[in-house]
């Protein structure tokens, strides 16, 4: 499997969706400026800062951004935002087939989490919920996220993709280099939000706190259908959260630790 990009039109992990084009850019990305604006590294910081400057004045909801080494596609960070939340993830670089997956070390999974990015592995990355919505420490983050996953700086001229047109003109503008989003596979959205919104056949304890999970950001950001389906069968299957398997409770934990309720009511 090749790494993954939210978009256009599946709930593949992470999940692939569609977010609609903005409107024309009112951000002038080549105005942004930082502090230490010289040389090599601070030149990748300005487009970096600037593309996340067009990204928060322009992404819908589900809208997206990729930041990525264009040598090597297994190493990105990407930002999404969702009922006006700004969530990142970390590629786990455990995409592919299982003889060429590169796990990250422990030690850089313990940086990754001292920073707030969790839950990765096999095909789930390091996230993030909640992110401040600052283009100047967004962009630094990403500098530090990138060393601590991968034990190196970020490439000088890293790799743009997004479903947002302002974006891509902005990181053209800029000099980066854009590539387009892949295709995702076809997506049954009805299903998928009806899984999160019907009732859970267990005690009303488990079922309270379990649905709430389910319609968490985090849910709805990392998971794809099966795995909903997966979670919602442990949850029948049990009478109360410590009979749960150990993933099923980390899962509730994770969602605990973001906004619970990203949707009020279920989708028309």
């Amino acid at each position: 499997m090749s790494p993954p990009v939210w978009f256009v039109g599946s709930y593949d992990a992470p999940p692939q969706r569609h977010g609609p084009v903005a409107a024309a850019a009112h951000a002038r990305p080549m105005d942004i400026a930082t502090p230490d604006d010289q040389g090599p590294a601070p030149s990748r910081r300005r487009v970096i800062t600037g593309v996340l400057q067009a990204f928060l004045d322009n992404a819908p909801d589900q809208g997206f951004l990729i930041l990525g080494d264009p040598e090597r596609p297994d190493e990105f960070v990407q930002f999404k935002r969702s009922a006006g939340i700004i969530y990142g993830e970390v590629g786990s670089r455990q995409w592919d087939a299982p003889e060429r997956r590169r796990p990250l070390s422990p030690d850089a999974e313990a940086t990754l989490a001292r920073e707030g990015f969790t839950h990765g592995g096999v095909e789930k990355n390091h996230c993030r919920d909640e992110l401040a919505q600052s283009a100047p420490y967004l962009a630094e983050l990403v500098d530090r996220l990138v060393a601590a996953a991968y034990g190196r700086d970020f490439v000088d001229a890293p790799q743009v993709s997004s479903d947002v047109e302002p974006v891509c003109a902005a990181a053209r503008s800029l000099g980066a280099r854009v590539r387009p989003p892949s295709p995702g596979q076809p997506f049954d959205r009805e299903l998928h939000y009806r899984r999160l919104w019907e009732p859970l056949r267990t005690t009303p304890g488990l079922a309270a706190r379990a649905g709430r999970a389910l319609r968490s950001n985090f849910f709805d950001q990392q998971l794809d259908t099966e795995d909903v389906l997966g979670f919602r069968a442990a949850v029948e299957a049990a009478s109360g959260f410590d009979e749960l398997p150990t993933w099923a409770q980390d899962w509730i934990r994770k969602a605990e630790q973001g906004p619970l309720q990203v949707r009020l009511r279920p989708p028309a």
